[in-house]
């Protein structure tokens, strides 16, 4: 099962730039980048999620542990 990382890059409230890679190091080292361009404009937010596919196991282990 193959592992999918989300990132976006906020600046004031607002999306300016975003992704989506298998890799976290690419994930970060393209938030990175982003937040580099676009910090002279004001302070930045990264947000990143990481997406996987789950079995009926899986999803069913998660509800028995909250």
């Amino acid at each position: 099962m193959e592992i999918e990382y989300e990132f976006a890059v906020e600046q004031q409230g607002e999306f300016v730039a975003g992704g989506t890679t298998t890799d976290a190091d690419s994930a970060l080292a393209e938030a990175e980048h982003y937040e580099m361009m676009y910090s002279a404009d004001g302070p930045l937010t990264l947000k990143f999620w990481r997406k996987e596919e789950l079995t009926r196991g899986d999803i069913e282990a998660i509800i028995e542990n909250a």
